[in-house]
Formats: C-alpha cells, structure tokens, sequence
C-alpha cells in the first residue's frame, strides 16, 4: 500500500487558513479592543509583533500568488512544481505552528477572552475556535496537544513526511469540507497503520 502526501492544494489550503488568522492578529495587535498594564500595552510592543506577521502574510502571499498563477496554466504546470512548492512552504508553516503559543497568549490579553470556548466576541471566537465552527482552522491556545489549527499543521507535517507519492489533488484551491475531510481520513488511516505496525497503543 502506497501512503500518500498531500497534495499541493492541500498544502495552499492551509497556507491560506493561516494568512486568514493572522490577518485577523495583525487587525487586533494594530488595534486592540483591550488594553492594560501588560507589556502589550506598549504601542512599539505591538507593532514589532504585528511586523514580524505581517513578514510572515508577504512570504505566504508568495507562495499564494505562484501556485494560482501555475493553476491558471493548468494541472502538469502543478504537478511539476508541487514538490518545490511545498519543499519551500513546509519550513514557513513550521514557523507558524512555533509561534502559534506566543500568538494564542497575546490574543487572549488583548481580547479579553479564553480559548477554549465561549470566547469573547466574534473576533475572538473565529481566531481561536475557527470561523463557523470550524475548529480545526482556530488557533487555540497554540498547542497541538490542545488540537485545533497547531494538530492540523502536525498532521500535515505527519502526512508529508510518512507518504511516498504526492497525492494530484485539484489544482484548485481546496474548499475546506475536503481540506479537513483528507486530514480527517489520513489521522484515522494512519493511527490504525501505527497500531499495527505496534508504534502506539
């Protein structure tokens, strides 16, 4: 049996739910609805938290903007360039999820709410417990042990790494229904594979 990677949309599937969550940060660091005497009450504090995202959304942007230009081309145009692709994203996005902690804690001061649930406003629901319930995409407290957003990108790097072949994909981006489905099918897959092969209980 041959264990799939996933594929190159999937991979921009994700790359998008990040630049749509830390849009949102960027949004909340500029203009915090909560202040107080924390060291994010500093104006300077924020904005060097808000840069070091908004460098992060520019180098994301990149990889966006190349695979719909390549997408317009057509499927081989994709298949092509998938493994360089994601050869290039997959150390960002590990960036991501080590800065994930950091970025849950400051979300919760400045928004005045928990992560968990019953989050405080819209805003704070959509970062932390994904957007119309769609856990999976929420930040929470940052953790993958905690699940949400950090154990979909563990997921994904688990995924990459114990496949063989990439998986062909549409080279459209994914809707979220089948970016969250293929992660779905590939944790159930791969924990009985791992139980079999008597790596977990």
């Amino acid at each position: 049996m041959v264990d799939v990677k996933p594929s190159c949309s999937v991979w921009m599937g994700w790359a998008q739910v990040v630049i749509d969550q830390f849009t949102t940060a960027v949004d909340v660091y500029t203009k915090p609805p909560y202040l107080d005497d924390s060291d994010l009450a500093s104006h300077e504090q924020r904005q060097k938290k808000a840069t070091r995202l908004v460098d992060i959304l520019r180098r994301l942007h990149v990889f966006r903007d190349e695979y719909e230009d390549l997408a317009g081309r057509g499927h081989q145009e994709v298949e092509r360039a998938s493994d360089r692709l994601v050869e290039s994203l997959r150390p960002l996005l590990q960036d991501v999820l080590g800065r994930l902690p950091e970025l849950s804690r400051d979300m919760q001061k400045l928004l005045h709410s928990g992560w968990h649930s019953n989050c405080n406003g819209r805003t704070a629901q959509i970062l932390f417990c994904g957007p119309r319930g769609r856990e999976e995409e929420g930040i929470g407290s940052g953790f993958p042990e905690h699940g949400r957003l950090p154990q979909s990108l563990v997921d994904l790097f688990d995924q990459e790494q114990m496949g063989d072949v990439r998986g062909a994909g549409d080279v459209r981006a994914p809707q979220t229904s089948s970016r969250t489905e293929a992660l779905s099918r590939w944790r159930s897959q791969g924990l009985r594979s791992l139980s079999g092969a008597g790596r977990i209980d």
